[in-house]
């Protein structure tokens, strides 16, 4: 569980609270049950929050109660950096790093093993494990043992492991689709359900009954704020695990529980490609026909360069990509226009460059996205362009060089060489796949580099 919006979150709570009190009595689910704040560091907290998660949930008292240690920053650190071994920054990581830090995903900082594990600890209350069925609460600063926000930590975790016991999350995760987009889908809808049944504990914990919250109108404010939070954040790939699973995620996850109970989640969970649209829309209340995004395809190879990835960004982060060249135009109704996307990643000696294009509901939205990001540098350090083809937007960019840049676009347009200075014979073409993107042998550059960066609290 990750500390992002916990005060906003607070203070809603209030607000939704008095506004959906009434005369009638709602029907406890958990009739007589006392809830009492406790040491989250205590065996006798933990079998008491435990029992309490389970009872929310409606799971059977025969579940066993997972292990759980409580460490300190410093601890948990030390054990993310042992799991990530031997870190190389190879040509394939840094121009990987470089494409994306271009479009403004991600911030163009040093990749180092700490700083790596920095974005996957920042913020982090406490993980679970469910190759270990034992959970971690954080020692951060000023972490106070007693208080509703160790508890609520400790039942959210508790709740994962509920999750684990009932349906696998190990092999859940495998089912999924490999693409970024349909990873953050799925983190979101687990991370949904612990996050509003740990949200009904800690309102209990508050003196106030869970049942008398308004809790749709709770999360489409904790949703609206994740979009203008977007708006602001300079790298919307670096929060995107830390923001969209605990703010969309819940309001997708307590509509589906209000409306057919567990029974309406594991439908949910039947889907192998699941999409961060489908949040979008179910949270803003649009009509979307289903829609399966196809795979990410690569591109054309740019003459002189060579593939190293192609992944399927998904709406979310398209979303905070366009907040960022459209500033205040940006909404998020724009990003539910979404309907697949590729992102293919490449690298020469002298430079980084990228081909994505996006496509549209409409010709229009493509149109007006290209003009978008023409009329603007690109957000890090790079030279970059883009235009319209039918109902797909081709965004394409490189690190450094006019001519690097010419290359790009001809490959963007399905053209296999660019004109060189001077004349002359124009570069060898590439012609992907090729060595260094196997994706039999596993070797995919792009997708190994952000999936290094996907951490929700739930690990393997």
């Amino acid at each position: 569980m990750r500390r992002s919006f916990v005060q906003l979150s607070a203070w809603l709570l209030l607000l939704f609270t008095s506004v959906a009190c009434s005369d009638d009595e709602p029907e406890r689910i958990c009739e007589g049950r006392v809830y009492r704040l406790c040491d989250v560091r205590e065996a006798s907290c933990h079998r008491q929050v435990f029992d309490s998660m389970r009872c929310l949930r409606g799971d059977s008292a025969d579940v066993p109660m997972p292990a759980v240690a409580v460490l300190s920053q410093r601890e948990v650190q030390e054990l993310f950096l042992e799991e990530q071994g031997e870190f190389e920054l190879t040509d394939e990581v840094r121009h990987v790093q470089a494409a994306l830090s271009l479009l403004g995903l991600v911030e163009p900082v040093e990749l180092t093993p700490e700083s790596q594990v920095q974005v996957s600890t920042e913020g982090l209350l406490g993980f679970y494990s469910a190759s270990a069925n034992a959970l971690v609460v954080i020692d951060a600063d000023d972490f106070d043992y007693r208080g509703v926000e160790a508890n609520g930590t400790l039942g959210h975790e508790f709740l994962h492991a509920l999750q684990h016991a009932d349906f696998d999350l190990e092999k859940y995760r495998k089912r999924i689709d490999e693409s970024y987009d349909a990873e953050l889908a799925a983190t979101t809808l687990l991370e949904g359900e612990a996050t509003f049944f740990g949200r009904f504990l800690e309102t209990e914990l508050e003196g106030i009954d869970h049942e008398r919250v308004d809790w749709p109108a709770f999360y489409d404010e904790l949703t609206d704020a994740a979009d203008e939070y977007v708006k602001d954040e300079p790298a919307p790939e670096t929060t995107a695990f830390q923001v969209f699973p605990y703010t969309y995620g819940p309001h997708t996850s307590i509509d589906l529980w209000r409306k057919a109970g567990l029974a309406g989640l594991a439908k949910a969970r039947e889907e192998r490609t699941p999409t961060t649209l489908a949040h979008l829309g179910r949270r803003h209340q649009v009509s979307l026909v289903r829609i399966s995004a196809p795979e990410a395809v690569e591109a054309l190879t740019p003459a002189g360069f060579e593939l190293f990835g192609v992944e399927k960004m998904g709406s979310w982060i398209v979303h905070g990509f366009v907040s960022h060249a459209l500033g205040e135009e940006a909404t998020p109704r724009l990003a539910l226009e979404w309907r697949g996307d590729s992102l293919s990643v490449f690298g020469s000696d002298e430079a980084s460059a990228l081909i994505w294009e996006i496509e549209w509901e409409t010709e229009a939205t493509a149109r007006v996205i290209a003009e978008a990001v023409s009329a603007r540098r690109a957000p890090g350090p790079g030279l970059w362009g883009a235009y319209p083809r039918g109902t797909s937007t081709f965004i394409y960019g490189v690190s450094r060089g006019t001519e690097q840049l010419l290359a790009v676009e001809a490959a963007s347009r399905g053209e296999v060489s660019a004109p060189t200075a001077g004349g002359g014979d124009p570069p060898d073409a590439g012609t992907g796949p090729n060595a260094r993107y196997d994706r039999e042998a596993g070797h995919h550059a792009l997708s190994t580099f952000l999936k290094g960066r996907v951490h929700s609290c739930i690990r393997d």
